[in-house]
């Protein structure tokens, strides 16, 4: 296993997890000043460690308010990023600057791995000021990222009841228990995964007596897609490609915000959390290649692929989900950059439109993830060495070197032999 993360140059969740921490001590307080001072002045790329530390220097020495002024010059000449939007806005908190720091805040939420942070403090700005239906905004946000956010759900709990006091949701997706009824039809008996766009439930629907996986999209929000037409574009785009491969759509239903969906085994995401075999590896690696192949056959680019959409059947066939924000044709179901940081395709990320050669970079991602949980003994060098030239190539920086999934399908094919198969 060591050798293939060497190999795909990759880290362990713990590792990808882990918060990088600076190996020398912050600068002295006149050089952090000085450091500052040439970030401020310099229109190259941001060394944002050393800002980080220097800006820590002034704090612990006790001149926040220098450390503030700075950090803005620092970020109004790199064009504001989100982390130094954070670190000014913690900055301006603990001075007690409320007004100052929301938009700041606000600002930072736009950072993946800064956004519950941001979002909860910005909740609590909202609380302070006096404005609840905005705190509990931001407390759904964060819920809906990351369902078990400290305090964030309690928190959520309580304004819900003082500001929807008789409201009984008509998306119960940021905290229905189990036994839950909607509409007196569907009881929720688990849930079975939560992203950006909504929480699927596990779910016994009493009307036509079986079960089935009810996907709750969650409330429409300020500034955000109308999720009633990216529910009813997800239901459309799934339902118009009959295949193993595909989701099945059973139903929509607009008035719950919800797509009724067939129940499956479990997601990727779940598999690759413990190692798998490399046969295993192998044919995950061949299902989602054929999926997207018929996917890309139909003039269909799905724009967020990722382990939690690939779902398994009971016998371990991949299964694609999630068609929220795919692209048919020329047309996005969404403008703009959407996906999951760490997926998108570095053409996407600099404007171009997606195309299937980014479907076929998120997959290479995947691809990766799968073959770091392989037990790494149980493959030849030159099988290993095949997948991972394979791997570099879906996830090539220029999307012309990237092979389609067809061609993806046949450097596959090459890797079967009698010795590896099961």
């Amino acid at each position: 296993m060591g050798l293939l993360r060497r190999i795909f140059g990759l880290r362990t969740r713990e590792e990808r997890a882990a918060v990088p921490v600076p190996e020398s001590a912050p600068p002295p307080v006149d050089d952090a000043e000085s450091v500052l001072d040439r970030l401020a002045a310099s229109s190259a790329e941001l060394d944002l460690p050393a800002a980080e530390a220097a800006i820590a220097s002034l704090v612990s020495s006790g001149r926040e308010a220098r450390a503030l002024d700075l950090l803005r010059r620092v970020s109004a000449a790199h064009g504001d990023p989100p982390d130094l939007a954070h670190r000014a806005a913690l900055l301006l908190l603990a001075r007690g600057d409320d007004a100052s720091a929301a938009p700041l805040l606000e600002r930072a939420s736009a950072l993946p791995s800064l956004a519950s942070d941001a979002l909860f403090r910005l909740a609590e700005v909202h609380e302070r000021s006096g404005r609840p239906e905005r705190a509990l905004d931001c407390y759904e946000r964060v819920i809906a990222r990351d369902l078990d956010f400290p305090n964030a759900r309690d928190r959520a709990v309580r304004l819900a009841k003082s500001v929807r006091p008789s409201a009984a949701p008509v998306a119960p997706t940021l905290f229905s228990p189990e036994g839950t009824r909607i509409q007196g039809r569907f009881k929720l008996l688990r849930e079975l995964g939560r992203g950006g766009a909504g929480a699927v439930y596990l779910a016994e629907d009493s009307r036509l007596g079986r079960t089935v996986a009810l996907k709750v999209y969650h409330p429409a929000r300020s500034g955000e897609v109308d999720p009633d037409r990216r529910l009813l574009h997800e239901g459309k785009v799934a339902a118009s490609i009959r295949h193993p491969g595909i989701i099945r759509v059973l139903d929509v239903l607009p008035e719950l915000r919800a797509l009724v969906l067939e129940p499956l085994a479990g997601s990727l995401k779940d598999r690759v959390r413990t190692r798998i075999p490399t046969d295993e590896a192998i044919a995950l690696g061949r299902g989602a290649l054929e999926v997207l192949d018929v996917l890309h056959g139909r003039g269909i680019v799905h724009r967020d692929l990722k382990t939690s959409n690939l779902l398994l059947r009971a016998d371990g066939r991949i299964v694609l989900s999630d068609f929220g924000v795919a692209r048919v044709g020329d047309v996005d179901a969404e403008q703009g950059i959407v996906g999951t940081a760490g997926y998108i395709a570095p053409e996407v990320i600099a404007g171009a439109p997606a195309t299937p050669a980014a479907d076929v970079f998120a997959l290479g991602i995947i691809f990766s993830e799968i073959l770091v949980e392989v037990v790494g003994d149980a493959m030849d060098d030159d099988r290993r060495r095949a997948l991972a030239d394979l791997a570099a190539a879906m996830r090539a920086a220029n999307p012309a070197e990237r092979p389609d999934a067809l061609g993806g399908l046949d450097r596959l094919a090459a890797l079967d032999s009698p010795r590896g198969s099961a």
